[in-house]
């Protein structure tokens, strides 16, 4: 099937819904959290893209798991900005990297927010939330 299905997540107020919006070539002001769910579908080099959008507050991240399976990669967005949330992340991104149903997923971490002064930079993200041993 040339349609391909992804499954975008991360902390809450990491601009998932926003870089989503972005690629689908729509504005990007105002887009508000997103409390459960939304579904982007966009077309790219010939091909149909399904991204589930699925809210990062502490309380939905249980039913990321749900959605494992049935997709066949993962988007986690990182706020580059956000220095206090920086061991949050690695907590949840193991989670996701560790979890039966992601195994064998291929897993993008994509650090949103890197222009804003002060932003972390790519070193820093990558040894931080031990990309290379995770």
């Amino acid at each position: 099937s040339s349609e391909i299905t992804l499954l975008t997540v991360g902390l809450d107020g990491a601009g998932k819904s926003t870089i989503l919006r972005c690629l689908q070539g729509g504005i990007i002001e105002g887009v508000s959290t997103t409390v459960g769910f939304n579904n982007f579908s966009l077309q790219l080099y010939g091909r149909k893209i399904i991204t589930y959008d699925v809210g990062g507050g502490p309380r939905i991240r249980g039913i990321w798991k749900n959605y494992y399976h049935d997709v066949h990669g993962i988007i986690y967005v990182v706020d580059a900005s956000d220095h206090n949330k920086l061991e949050e992340n690695l907590e949840v991104l193991e989670e996701v990297v560790k979890h039966d149903k992601s195994k064998g997923k291929p897993i993008l971490v994509l650090a949103n927010k890197q222009d804003i002064p002060n932003a972390i930079d790519k070193e820093r993200l990558v040894k931080q939330l031990q990309l290379h041993s995770l």
